[in-house]
Parts: C-alpha cells; structure tokens; sequence
C-alpha cells in the first residue's frame, strides 16, 4: 500500500553557494552562513542520528573517488551504510535511477531510519544525464534544451524514489532540494562563481510528510504551512531535519534557523549566498520568483 504524503513547496530556496562540495556540506552540517562555525570540526546531521540510534544510509550516484579529499567525503563515510552506483553497476552508462538497484531491500522497520540519496542530477555535460527517451525538449538552443530535458528526468527519478519508498517503508518524510542551480548558457562555467549570475542560486525544496506524522507534530505543520513563502537557504536544512527527526534537544540544534520554528529569524533582509558575500535582496527577481 502507498504512503499518501502532504507536500510544500517553499517560496525562493536558495544554496549557500554555486559549487557540491561547499553547498552539500553546510546543508548537512551545524555550519552555515549565518554563525560562522569553524570548517575544521562540523557535526553532520549523519552524526546526531547516528548518536540517536538511527540507521543512516548514504546512497551515491556521484563517485566516492571523485570526493576522496574534500569535508563532503568525511561527512558520508560516517554513514552505517554507504553504497555508490558506480561500485555495483554492471557496466553501460550510469543514470541517477540506478540508485533504485543500491537501496537494501529490507530495511530495518523497528529503527529509525535516515537515507540521504546524492543525485547527480544536472551537472555537465547534461545530455549525460538522461536517457534518450528523455529528449522531450527542442524549442529553444540545443544547450538549453539538453538542460531541460536533465530536469525532467530528475523529476521523474524524483518520483519513482518517492513511489518506492512510500510502498516500501513506513515513510514519514520525503524531502528534495538541490545543492545549487546552473546558467547553462554558460556552458563550462554554468556554475562558477566568477561567472555568477543569480540562475545558478535558484533551486527547489520540497518537504512532504505522513498524515501520521502531521497528526503528531502540529506545531510543525502549522508552522511551516505559514512559512512556505518565507526566505531559506539551503545551509539550514541541518536544523530544519533536527526538528522533523525529533532532536532539537541536541547541543547543535538552534531554533532561529529552523523553517519549521515559531523563532525562525531569516528573511529576505538579512537571508545570503555565496558563502555569506551577497545579500539574495539583490537578486532582480526575487519577488516575481516569490509571487
């Protein structure tokens, strides 16, 4: 039977910066734009879960090898269970849906669980990251289009993990946000900072939750239900996923930077990117984006 799930869609998410390594670790760590913390010793939302009993997965279709020296590697190998497509896969070219072939196919239903899936969603070159049958764009340059059709596919494996885990397990929350965006009229630089253009710090995040789980956390339901416009940058999921998972009684957990808090204090005044340099006020569009 399929878990029903209640989602949101937040306002104009944002990435803390342009490139995987820096934006993914701020998102999973107690690091973040706003308090400054030291990089030489981030606690991972991996670790406090782990710390609390969970079974925690780190599933991969970027390379392990490709991270070998980076604070990224450090934060998934602390995962129980870490698996990559490219150890397993049988050869031919690698798409972010073979992730389906590395999940386990018993999970432990007595223990709390935490599965991270890291796409490879739309890096380049994008025509690499969808099957042909997904060539479903041609009315604009053939850049373009290539960039397109990577987004529908990534749409598609975003529903087919959902449909999976909602059949699969007890599912209480599905979530997906994008570690930055892309200017892929840049090709080669669609994401490099001296580049910038605000296209590459504009990204979805979407929270879906159980009825179950809505029923017993209303506070949260309600709390994010009126902040579903509201500014967020993605070095803040650490604390909002504290909050789903039940353990603001960590040391690391802060309130004011919890989407799903009453004290949430980021707004369009004081909310930025790019590791802190720029202010997301200044981007030219954010308001029509918010609408």
């Amino acid at each position: 039977m399929m878990t029903a799930l209640n989602f949101s869609r937040f306002g104009m998410p944002t990435p803390s910066f342009t490139h995987t390594v820096q934006s993914v670790t701020y998102a999973l760590t107690d690091i973040n734009q706003y308090n400054r913390k030291d990089l030489s010793q981030p606690v991972s939302v991996i670790d406090i879960t782990n710390k609390a009993g969970f079974d925690t997965y780190w599933l991969s279709n970027q390379s392990g090898d490709s991270m070998i020296v980076t604070l990224l590697t450090a934060i998934s190998m602390n995962a129980g269970n870490i698996r990559f497509v490219s150890e397993s896969h049988k050869g031919g070219r690698i798409f972010d849906l073979d992730i389906l072939d590395i999940i386990p196919e018993k999970l432990n239903a007595e223990k709390n669980t935490l599965i991270i899936i890291h796409l490879m969603g739309s890096h380049t070159k994008y025509r690499d990251r969808y099957p042909r049958e997904f060539n479903s764009f041609s009315e604009e340059a053939p850049i373009i289009n290539e960039y397109d059709n990577s987004i529908y596919y990534t749409d598609y494996v975003i529903d087919k993990f959902f449909r999976y885990f909602s059949v699969n397990t007890n599912l209480k929350f599905f979530g997906y946000f994008s570690d930055h965006g892309a200017d892929p009229r840049q090709m080669g630089n669609d994401h490099n900072t001296t580049h910038f253009v605000f296209d590459m710090v504009r990204i979805p995040f979407v929270a879906g939750f159980s009825d179950k789980y809505l029923q017993e956390n209303t506070a949260i339901a309600s709390t994010l239900s009126d902040h579903t416009g509201t500014c967020f940058t993605n070095d803040l999921i650490f604390d909002f996923m504290l909050a789903v998972m039940g353990l603001t009684s960590s040391n690391y957990y802060h309130s004011s930077y919890d989407l799903s808090s009453d004290d949430y204090s980021i707004s369009m005044e004081n909310a930025r990117t790019l590791l802190g340099e720029k202010m997301i006020s200044e981007d030219p569009e954010y308001d029509m984006v918010v609408e």
